[in-house]
């Protein structure tokens, strides 16, 4: 809150902070906190309670002040004999749902959304998809397992949001696999935030002209890749940017082979504003018929760059 409030504030930006936090400790810091960097009462609620898609109570761990820690697992949905045998341990206490509906109530629009809350996030993003639809520019979201990192990009890509920033979960493999450090995905809502710049971020055009191909055919072949974003494009490292295709039957609507040959940047980049020419390696289908071939470029583990953000190279060839 403090970090995007100072931010924003600097920008010349009105500002209106929101936050929703289970322990009272972190509460009383947080009101310290934003004080100290100059926000008024007026530019900020805080709310003592644990986020979620709908109202009601969840048991809560209780703080030891003298063991300072995070990553505090609420307990949702608990019968009513468990809620007695959990609350006589003392290490449990109930707290009120805060629904996000009931927090962002009143808010148009809200720019930056930041949800960490300690696995809970694959059953709160999808229960509230269409409220974020309509009124969050940018989600940003802690992710706790490999699980929940799928399960989110896989509801978010549905909705139609862009993923923009992702690092998995790092595991420890030492016995069990246990997340050490947690992950992150960053979305944009192109409802709410297009992107910046009028153009595509980038574009392939094909250089040679090919008609036929032979069955199973093996070809090298020109394009030119243009890069129009403020990032690179590496062929190397963690979830690294390739050049690939897929093979569409005439009409463009059945796809025949999605995962094509993959062939790295010369370099292994393509730079920022960088437009160059590039030798991609196609394999012809092994049945003959009328094909489209459609060239782009996949980041793996992540997502494959298509319309309307990047024009893929598109054309009609005959295998036989």
């Amino acid at each position: 809150m403090n970090i995007s409030g100072t931010v924003s504030r600097a920008k010349g930006l009105a500002v209106q902070l929101i936050g929703v936090e289970g322990d009272i400790e972190f509460i009383s810091m947080a009101k310290r906190i934003l004080a100290a960097n100059g926000f008024s009462p007026e530019e900020y609620s805080l709310h003592h309670g644990v986020i979620a898609a709908n109202r009601g109570t969840a048991l809560f761990p209780v703080h030891d002040p003298n063991q300072p820690q995070y990553g505090f697992e609420p307990l949702f949905d608990v019968s009513a004999i468990r809620k007695i045998f959990y609350l006589k341990t003392g290490k449990y206490y109930e707290l009120q749902q805060v629904s996000l509906a009931d927090t962002l109530k009143g808010q148009k629009r809200v720019d930056l959304l930041h949800v960490d809350i300690q696995g809970g996030e694959d059953k709160l993003i999808p229960a509230s998809v269409d409220l974020l639809n309509d009124k969050v520019a940018y989600l940003f979201i802690g992710t706790h397992s490999r699980q929940i990192e799928g399960r989110m990009i896989e509801c978010m890509k549905k909705a139609g949001w862009i993923l923009e920033i992702e690092r998995p979960a790092i595991l420890n493999l030492a016995s069990d696999p246990t997340v050490t450090v947690d992950g992150v995905q960053g979305w944009r809502n192109p409802r709410l935030l297009p992107i910046a710049h009028t153009e595509k971020f980038g574009s392939i055009e094909f250089q040679d002209a090919v008609e036929f191909m032979d069955l199973g055919e093996e070809l090298d072949l020109r394009i030119k890749v243009s890069n129009h974003t403020d990032d690179d494009w590496v062929s190397s490292g963690p979830n690294p940017v390739n050049i690939s295709y897929h093979w569409l039957d005439k009409a463009g609507k059945k796809t025949v082979v999605f995962d094509g040959v993959r062939t790295q940047f010369a370099s292994l980049a393509c730079k920022m504003g960088e437009t160059k020419e590039q030798i991609m390696r196609i394999v012809a289908p092994a049945q003959s018929g009328e094909y489209q071939l459609v060239v782009t470029l996949v980041q793996e583990g992540v997502e494959w760059f298509s319309e309307p953000d990047f024009h893929a190279a598109k054309r009609a060839i005959i295998v036989k």
